[in-house]
């Protein structure tokens, strides 16, 4: 009975030392797996755009790879779905999600690359559709430099942000239209949303922010109360001008922004 007894309590150390080293075991893979999540960076890549007042309908700009570099050198490609964007429908605030990358805590990106297939469209006020010629060099990859480094540990957000209006360029006499990119990027959560509403409604204005050499500029959007939306500024006092259709100055006023806190200027009149 005792060699019974004996044998049984050893089952129970064996069983709960069983347990412990389980137990241990788990607790140092979560800790582990957490310890690795913390060490991760969710990057995601948006397409956005600035609005024109050149009439377009659409703007259909055939993206087929977008690259990321870490140190201006080596390039990886993203996870995108290849295709026709329309940059009209990524105006005023709006934008798409391309892809999305981990990277490891502390590392950044440095540059971008757009390369462009042969189908960009573009599409006039009267519906009639055109090709947009792009230069061959476009076509083998568009460089972005991100000047600037996300101050937060967390995931953030690149913004490329494609200005149609700047980038199509009409042909002298022979017709037709050449797109040449221009195209900036930054980090969201590094810069402001400056915007407002402006009056008369139903007249649309040309809004710009100015910083030294940094020059951002929009158009009002008269079918959401004119409202205009001036992306990726950073911290310092703005000078923001405001314009008509022909770029006559109207109105000027000075804006201190600190990057990260967006700036509502609220309802602007333009009518005096």
């Amino acid at each position: 009975m005792k060699v019974y007894n004996d044998q049984k309590r050893s089952l129970a150390r064996m069983i709960v030392s069983f347990v412990y080293l389980w137990i241990t075991l788990c607790s140092l893979l979560m800790f582990t797996a957490c310890d690795k999540q913390d060490r991760e960076t969710t990057v995601k890549f948006y397409l956005t755009d600035a609005p024109s007042l050149q009439g377009y309908k659409a703007v259909f700009i055939d993206i087929q790879e977008v690259s990321y570099s870490l140190d201006g050198v080596g390039w990886m490609q993203l996870p995108i779905t290849p295709g026709n964007y329309n940059l009209m429908e990524l105006t005023n605030g709006n934008d798409t999600l391309l892809s999305k990358v981990v990277l490891n805590e502390g590392e950044r990106i440095q540059q971008m690359r757009l390369k462009l297939g042969p189908e960009n469209k573009l599409v006039l006020s009267d519906n009639t559709i055109v090709g947009l010629d792009t230069p061959s060099g476009q076509t083998s990859g568009i460089k972005i430099n991100i000047h600037d480094s996300a101050a937060v540990y967390s995931s953030y957000s690149v913004v490329i942000d494609f200005n149609a209006e700047k980038s199509i360029v009409r042909k002298g006499n022979s017709g037709g239209y050449l797109l040449k990119p221009v195209i900036r990027g930054f980090i969201r959560e590094n810069t402001s949303l400056l915007f407002g509403n402006l009056l008369p409604l139903k007249v649309p204005f040309y809004v710009s922010s100015i910083h030294g050499v940094d020059t951002m500029t929009c158009v009002s959007d008269t079918s959401r109360n004119n409202l205009f939306v001036l992306q990726g500024l950073y911290t310092g006092t703005w000078k923001v001008m405001f314009k008509d259709q022909s770029g006559n100055p109207l109105n000027s006023i000075n804006v201190d922004i600190v990057g990260g806190f967006n700036k509502d200027l609220g309802v602007i009149d333009l009518s005096h």
